[in-house]
């Protein structure tokens, strides 16, 4: 790629990120306001890093306990309703999360009915729900039926997909990120690890990443 093409790129990563952090706008505005403003189409994992740059240097404590607190209320989901075995994906776990990102969970082999009888089983109230801007999960798996619930006061998504759907792979964590940030996907056991800062006990290189 030629290098003014990827100075482009790498400029309208961060002026999408800047958006999305600074002026919470949504990643679909901030995507359009790049390309019109940069000439330029920001790659999405790109942004994601600089979103994650921009938290760890201009909002670092308000930005960790964001997460904290959308993780830890993940976690309450997955022990409260076990049986859909729910693993978290998307920005909440990768560390690019803003205060308006919701937590995204993905049950496989459910359907959307007992997906939904477990949940008012459990005591939650569930409904059907579709974003105006699909995640990236979403953009990949476009059949998946969503439901939105809540739990301690956050409000969480649930992708109900069919047994055997690919989850995202964990990939190379960048500066900004914690190994386990980078796992693609995440159980109750890494992600119980990840809220307590021991994640290297549960991920497999055993090593412990970057602290925000």
């Amino acid at each position: 790629m030629p290098q003014n093409s990827v100075r482009e790129g790498r400029e309208a990563a961060a002026f999408a990120a800047r958006l999305i952090c600074a002026d919470l706008r949504t990643w679909k505005e901030a995507f359009r306001a790049a390309r019109e403003f940069c000439g330029a189409s920001p790659d999405e994992k790109l942004v994601a890093s600089e979103i994650r740059r921009w938290q760890a240097l201009f909002a670092p404590d308000a930005h960790a306990e964001a997460l904290l607190r959308k993780r830890r209320a993940a976690l309450s989901l997955m022990r409260r309703v076990p049986e859909l075995g729910l693993r978290l994906v998307g920005v909440v776990l990768s560390g690019a999360a803003t205060e308006n990102s919701l937590p995204e969970t993905v049950a496989r082999g459910e359907s959307e009915k007992d997906a939904a009888i477990t949940l008012l089983n459990a005591g939650l109230m569930a409904e059907p729900f579709e974003a105006s801007y699909p995640t990236a999960f979403m953009r990949r798996h476009k059949g998946a039926f969503t439901l939105l619930t809540e739990i301690d006061g956050e409000e969480i998504l649930i992708r109900v997909v069919p047994f055997g759907t690919t989850l995202p792979a964990p990939e190379k964590p960048d500066e900004w990120q914690r190994e386990a940030e980078a796992l693609g996907s995440a159980g109750p056991e890494e992600l119980e690890a990840l809220c307590l800062g021991k994640e290297s006990e549960c991920h497999p290189s055993g090593r412990k990443g970057l602290a925000h």
